[in-house]
């Protein structure tokens, strides 16, 4: 119940609700034709937050400034472990492994696999499950293990964290199976990857960041048409700020690394 809740008063938090409470209370208020100053106050400022978050100039710079935390890391160090941190996939039987995975968490598999690669006599750990999860269940754990396979990883060289359902449960599962001191190469978006390290290394873990799937491609300022993608791109980096403000206020993430 508590994840529920959870997932819930962060969506409430996401831009596109408060834009839509705005532009409905004062609609609200000026068919009822009261407080017409405070419904044009709301129409003003659901119009305006609209269009400010619609276009690309201040969603690709709160990005931006997540993103670039941590350089790509193109040859990794000798480390015993890769972890690959779930992003959700699609529990359809019916469709294959890699069709179920979301596009984040392919992402996130190829360069874990990639790295992987280049270090044969490390273990590769895939994270994701649902609440509730029973041994039948399909997690994205499961169709991530099922794919790196077919790529090549060989089987019992793959962990799965089947069980946790956020990013502070997935440092609790790769804890069980990496000791502190041991070298481990953690994969998950650039977006992602501020808040996941904050957690991790609460955990006592030595993560060498390997951020990828990068959302602003540097150099880039893009037209400035209003799109939905750049309300999208804000709540995400919006939630990655909330979940990181949220995990240091319980406890579970340390102080923010020093990079150069």
């Amino acid at each position: 119940m508590s994840f529920q809740l959870t997932k819930l008063a962060g969506a409430l938090l996401m831009p596109l609700p408060l834009i839509l409470g705005l532009l409905i209370l004062g609609l609200v208020l000026l068919y009822l034709n009261r407080a017409r100053r405070l419904s044009l106050v709301a129409l003003t400022s659901g119009t305006l937050l609209l269009l400010l978050l619609s276009v690309p100039l201040l969603p690709r710079q709160a990005a931006t400034a997540i993103e670039n935390d941590y350089p790509r890391l193109w040859m990794p160090p000798d480390a015993s472990w890769v972890v690959v941190l779930g992003a959700g996939s699609r529990p359809d039987p019916s469709l294959s492994p890699v069709s179920r995975l979301s596009t984040n968490s392919l992402h996130r598999l190829a360069e874990g696999v990639r790295l992987y690669r280049q270090l044969p006599a490390a273990t590769l750990i895939v994270t994701g499950g649902v609440p509730d999860v029973t041994e039948h269940t399909l997690t994205t754990a499961d169709d991530l293990a099922t794919v790196a396979a077919s790529w090549g990883v060989p089987p019992e060289a793959i962990l799965r964290a089947r069980e946790p359902v956020n990013t502070e449960a997935e440092a609790d599962a790769v804890a069980r199976w990496v000791k502190p001191g041991e070298l481990m190469i953690l994969v998950t978006s650039a977006l992602h990857m501020r808040r996941a390290v904050a957690l991790f290394d609460e955990k006592g873990l030595a993560v060498v960041p390997a951020p990828t799937q990068g959302l602003v491609p540097d150099g880039v300022v893009g037209n400035q048409i209003p799109r939905s993608g750049n309300i999208s791109l804000m709540e995400r980096s919006l939630k990655e700020i909330i979940g990181l403000w949220w995990a240091r206020l319980r406890g579970e993430a340390g102080a923010p690394r020093e990079t150069e």
